[in-house]
């Protein structure tokens, strides 16, 4: 498994902020860019060209007990700091889940 870090090009202000990131699929090069922002302001992408495809959404919030995301953390990993709120959004896809099953269902 190959790990991406999209990394801010500068220090992430202490106190309220606003941090996100997006992650944008082109379909014609069939890779992705990440993006991280804070305060709505990017700051740091980085190009993924290797994906997996996964059914349904997973998501640990403030911790990962199970597995680091990335080698630079060690299994259990809890978040210190304090998360006064937490928002995720999932935009509609233009994938459809049903045909996605039947691929990989075919895979041999």
């Amino acid at each position: 498994m190959h790990y991406y870090k999209a990394v801010s090009e500068e220090e992430i202000p202490l106190g309220d902020v606003k941090v996100s990131f997006s992650f944008v699929f082109d379909e014609t090069t069939k890779n992705a860019r990440v993006t991280l922002y804070v305060d709505d302001r990017a700051v740091g992408s980085t190009a993924v060209t290797e994906l997996a495809y996964m059914v349904g959404f997973s998501s640990s919030l403030l911790a990962n007990p199970y597995s680091p995301i990335t080698s630079d953390y060690e299994s259990p990993f809890e978040f210190t700091g304090r998360a006064d709120k937490i928002v995720l959004h999932q935009y509609p896809s233009v994938i459809d889940p049903e045909e996605e099953l039947k691929k990989l269902s075919s895979v041999e």
